[in-house]
């Protein structure tokens, strides 16, 4: 007739008070230090991924190396007429980027410079698309570009999706990325925010004595 078993407790939205990750300061982007989170890689890691690559020293991984080194032999090149072409990158914990940027590399040649492409991050289940831009041409040899994050929010893994290049010839399809980095403003949130449980967070809760 005593109770045996720790009580159950049930948790709702109604137990806390309203939790919500802190905002970005709404800081013009101009005024911004934007720090890039990939950190440099010098070796191919599980954390990156793509649609695959056009031949052995083109590897996606080369796109988040040495950026001193962003040369055409430090480039990552995407497999021949494969569309959509795509690289993404695993922080594994949340992360929120609000800015990215490309930058392209293929001797003298742009016609492989990303023309339409979306930024994605994965929710766990399905790809969202936070930026999308359209129309991206008159690149130049070993030009970076930079954009802001539309709609930024918490992800573990984030890509670059690319859907046309800037060749003129149909089906002639290939991207040349030599840098990429993906990039928070400095002084804002980037990381999830933690909940620390503790005994003040319920009401006291005792077990039946015995009698």
């Amino acid at each position: 007739g005593t109770a045996s078993t720790a009580p159950s407790v049930t948790l709702d939205k109604s137990t806390f008070p309203s939790i919500s990750s802190t905002s970005p300061s709404q800081i013009p982007s101009d005024e911004c230090t934007y720090i890039n989170q990939v950190p440099i890689l010098t070796q191919d890691i599980l954390q990156v991924s793509s649609s695959g690559y056009y031949r052995e020293n083109f590897e996606a991984w080369k796109a988040f190396d040495d950026p001193t080194k962003a040369t055409e032999n430090s480039t990552w090149v995407s497999k021949p007429k494969q569309t959509p072409a795509w690289i993404a990158y695993d922080f594994i914990s949340y992360k929120k980027i609000t800015q990215y940027s490309i930058k392209h590399q293929n001797g003298r040649l742009t016609s492989r410079a990303p023309k339409d492409f979306k930024f994605q991050g994965w929710s766990g289940s399905v790809w969202v698309t936070i930026d999308a831009v359209t129309g991206e041409t008159g690149w130049s040899s070993g030009e970076e570009r930079s954009y802001e994050v539309d709609s930024p929010g918490f992800y573990t893994k984030y890509r670059l999706f690319t859907t046309d290049n800037n060749d003129q010839r149909k089906g002639n399809f290939m991207i040349s990325i030599c840098d990429l980095k993906f990039k928070v403003c400095e002084g804002t949130a980037s990381t999830a925010p933690s909940v620390t449980l503790d005994k003040s967070t319920f009401p006291s809760i005792s077990s039946t004595s015995p009698s």
